[in-house]
């Protein structure tokens, strides 16, 4: 008698698909990790803080979100601070 060749692909279906479980766990916590320093290198410079750090134009892939130029946030903390002096 042979080996279940039934048996054999469910057993390998179930590796591939804790395989994928575990590729998606990690990218998950990429991303999240990615995020958290992207939003607080945009915190940083929209509070006018000093960055004391630059991420990477990879991290912003990842995090599937903008990186706030320094000179960016210049003009919007320049654009708030006339908005209220407008309206003072």
């Amino acid at each position: 008698m042979g080996p279940n060749r039934r048996a054999l692909e469910r057993q390998e279906a179930r590796a591939r698909e804790a395989q994928r479980r575990k590729q998606d766990e990690s990218q998950r916590a990429e991303i999240a990790e990615a995020v958290q320093i992207i939003e607080a290198w945009n915190e940083r410079l929209a509070s006018g803080r000093r960055a004391l750090f630059s991420p990477a134009v990879g991290a912003a892939a990842i995090a599937e979100c903008a990186i706030r130029t320094a000179k960016a946030a210049v003009a919007q903390r320049s654009a708030t601070r006339n908005v209220r002096a407008s309206h003072d």
